[in-house]
């Protein structure tokens, strides 16, 4: 069945209305999307502050540390 030009118009305004809705739907999701990354990216830096130096870094002792190698880092991180 042919349509009319009338009808083939209409249909036409309608799929550029349904269209630019999506479009609109689509920017929404990506400036929620920005938002979040800007978020996430914020509280990342807030997690990985580094230390200030009034902190002290604190070494367990590994089992009286019974290897050289053990022993070697011990006292380098001791120092």
């Amino acid at each position: 069945m042919t349509q009319s030009p009338r009808e083939l118009a209409a249909q036409s305004a309608k799929f550029r209305r349904e269209q630019e809705r999506l479009l609109q739907d689509l920017l929404g999701i990506l400036d929620s999307l920005d938002y979040a990354c800007e978020h996430w990216q914020q509280a990342e830096q807030q997690h990985i502050q580094p230390r200030s130096p009034s902190v002290p870094l604190r070494v367990e002792p590994v089992i009286n540390a019974p290897f050289p190698i053990f022993q070697h880092w011990r006292q380098a991180l001791q120092k």
